[in-house]
């Protein structure tokens, strides 16, 4: 699991290191509007940006750039979102097995109601 230190806004930068918008600045301005925005995601730009209007200028040059789109951060997002679900699918699964093979072990199994403990699933 993540920790979260300082502003709070180093997982931006560590889940969406890969975005590419083909100039270095667009990548920054990107990061800093994700954690304005993230500290307070219930309101629109302005309030999010602490009230300062440079930092909304900012906020909405970075959006109305032709070179931003919501396909290349949402690629980017959905690409590691998948990764970390097919780790999790993994460790569930390893760990499932483990539980399993504890209990049938230790608890008597007839062959009319098997113990089935935790979450199965199977591909």
């Amino acid at each position: 699991m993540k920790t979260v230190t300082g502003n709070g806004n180093e997982w931006i930068r560590e889940e969406f290191h890969q975005i590419d918008f083909g100039d270095k600045r667009l990548k920054e301005r990107f990061f800093e509007t994700a954690g304005l925005l993230s500290s307070k995601a219930s309101g629109s730009i302005y309030p999010s940006c602490h009230g300062s209007w440079s930092q909304a200028k900012g906020a909405y040059r970075f959006f109305s750039n032709e070179r931003v789109s919501e396909s290349a951060i949402f690629r980017t997002h959905s690409s590691l979102f998948f990764k970390l679900v097919v780790a999790l699918f993994l460790i569930l699964c390893s760990i499932c097995f483990r539980i399993q093979h504890h209990f049938m072990n230790k608890i008597p199994v007839t062959t009319a109601f098997a113990p089935t403990f935790g979450f199965f699933s199977s591909s």
